[in-house]
């Protein structure tokens, strides 16, 4: 029984990709030959395909293969993708646990340490989350003009 390279799940002898996370098995990848590959893709073949393949060929996110062909097609390098598997999972869930308690600053934080990106990229990545968790980090606004209305409302109550 082969163990994914990804999730680490036992797989019966055989599979070619592993049947909990899609990860391809027994896979020796030369990170120069990944790259190279990648950069064909990208430039012979559409955006989704890209994302695509770099699912298949690391396991990552969508998001993650999202920012990661993004970031070759501006002609930077390759992200590394440290976690994998159920160490990746539980580092999303603490991202997304972070966002939910309000600490946007910290899931940034994390996101960086996890996928080895840089500020910008990160902020993005983490942005992107939020809004299709539909989390919002309230900057006090709704607050102020709730306060306002409020205000206003007990006023013209009170003018005769």
């Amino acid at each position: 029984m082969p163990n994914c390279p990804q999730c680490n799940h036992h797989n019966p002898t055989g599979e070619k990709w592993c049947i909990e996370c899609g990860a391809e098995l027994n896979a020796e990848v030369n990170p120069d030959a990944f790259d190279a590959e990648l950069r064909e893709v990208i430039a012979t073949q559409s955006k989704i395909e890209a994302i695509k393949f770099y699912r298949e060929r690391t396991g990552a996110s969508l998001i993650d293969a999202k920012n990661a062909v993004e970031a070759i097609a501006r002609g930077e390098h390759v992200p590394n993708y440290k976690a994998s598997g159920r160490d990746r999972d539980a580092a999303e869930q603490q991202i997304v646990d972070l966002l939910r308690d309000r600490k946007k600053i910290a899931a940034i934080k994390l996101y960086r340490e996890l996928h080895d990106v840089g500020l910008r990229d990160a902020k993005l990545a983490v942005d992107a989350l939020e809004q299709e968790l539909g989390i919002t980090s309230g900057s006090g606004c709704a607050g102020v003009l709730l306060l306002l209305s409020l205000l206003l409302a007990a006023g013209l109550y009170l003018l005769p």
